[in-house]
Formats: C-alpha cells, structure tokens, sequence
C-alpha cells in the first residue's frame, strides 16, 4: 500500500468527519440565520410599536385639537345665537314700542283733550308770534284736522296756522316762531320712551341669558 492511498476505513472517516463538519456548519449558520431573523424581527416589532403609539398619540392630540375646536365652535354659534336672538328681541321691542305710541296717539279723548290744552294755552300767547300746528299725513289727518279746526279756528286770523304732512305717522307738533318746537309726534315720543325703556329692557334680557 502506497502512502497516498488512504485504507477503506479511513476513506469512510473523511467522509463522516467532512459530513459532520458539513453538517455543523449548516447548523450553525441555521443557528445564525434564526438568530438575526429572531432579531430583525423584534426591531420589526419594536419600531412598529413605536410606530404604533406614535400614531396613537398623534390621534390623541388630534382628537383633542378637534375637541376643543369643537367646543369653541359650538361656544361660539351659542355666543352668536344669543346675540342675533337678542338683536332680533331688541328690535321687536322698538316695533312694539312704536307701534303703541302711534295707536296712543290716534284721534281719541287723550289727543283731544292735549290738542284743546295747547289751543287754550296758544290762544294765551298768540302776540308773541305766529304759531303752526303740524298733523300727520295718512289716515289720522282728517280726523285731526277737523278737532284741531274746530278747537282753534277763532285764532286762525291771529297767527295760527295748520299744516298736514310733516313726516310723522301720528301725534303733532307745533312751532312756536322760528326757534321753539313742541314735538308730540310719535316718532319723538317712541325715541324719548326707548332711551329710557330699552336699556332695562336690555338689562332685562341679559338677567334671563345669565340664569340660562
């Protein structure tokens, strides 16, 4: 036997040490390749968590920005709301009021009886100057024209003079020269009750919105 020729026995060990050998590594490079797939997949694993609870939390924030978006948007229609509401209640008061003051000064006992005291009191100082009685145009002229007619035409030749449609719905007034005006017309009447009722009335309103 030569001494490069290896006996049939210790053919078979090669072979069983090269596949043991063989086999070693694959295991281990399995081991390996397990190994860094096992630690990939926890990165995996904690980025996406990470990944995950930044997109919760982003949805918390925006779910809180909404929130309070919302509340103000809502706080603000509540604010609007009230104050349109209160705008609407103020202005259906001024009508209210308005339209009182012209049905209180309709040809009726009360204006008769005012028309008759200014008459008696003009008739006392006609010699200061001329004087002009201003009645509304419309549907109260006529009945007013006669009671006023009737009440001073004895002082017509004296300076008094009698004029429809000065741009008021009802009421009169009068003009006393160039320089003094008696105004009784619904218009001034309505202005000088609303400085004074429409601030309570506000007051008024602003109590029942504090106790809503």
């Amino acid at each position: 036997m030569s001494d490069d020729k290896l006996p049939a026995h210790g053919v078979q060990d090669l072979i069983e040490r090269l596949r043991s050998e063989a086999v070693e590594r694959g295991r281990a490079e399995a081991n390996r390749l397990v190994a860094e797939a096992q630690t990939r997949a926890e990165q995996i694993l904690a980025e996406a968590q990470a990944e995950a609870e930044r997109v919760l939390e982003e949805a918390r924030k925006t779910q809180a920005k909404l929130e309070s978006a919302t509340r103000e948007a809502l706080a603000l229609a509540v604010r609007d709301a009230k104050l349109k509401l209160r705008q609407e209640l103020m202005a259906a008061f001024d009508r209210k009021l308005a339209e009182l003051v012209r049905q209180a000064l309709k040809p009726a006992p009360f204006l008769e009886q005012v028309i008759l005291q200014i008459a008696g009191e003009l008739g006392r100082n006609l010699s200061q100057g001329s004087v002009t009685i201003w009645l509304p145009s419309g549907e109260n002229a006529s009945a007013l024209a006669q009671l006023a007619l009737s009440v001073t035409k004895e002082m017509l030749s004296e300076g008094l003079e009698i004029k429809i449609g000065a741009g008021f719905a009802a009421g009169i007034r009068i003009e006393l020269g160039e320089e003094v005006m008696i105004d009784l017309s619904d218009q001034a009447l309505t202005c000088f009750l609303s400085a004074h009722l429409r601030p309570k009335f506000r007051l008024l309103l602003e109590g029942i919105y504090a106790a809503g």
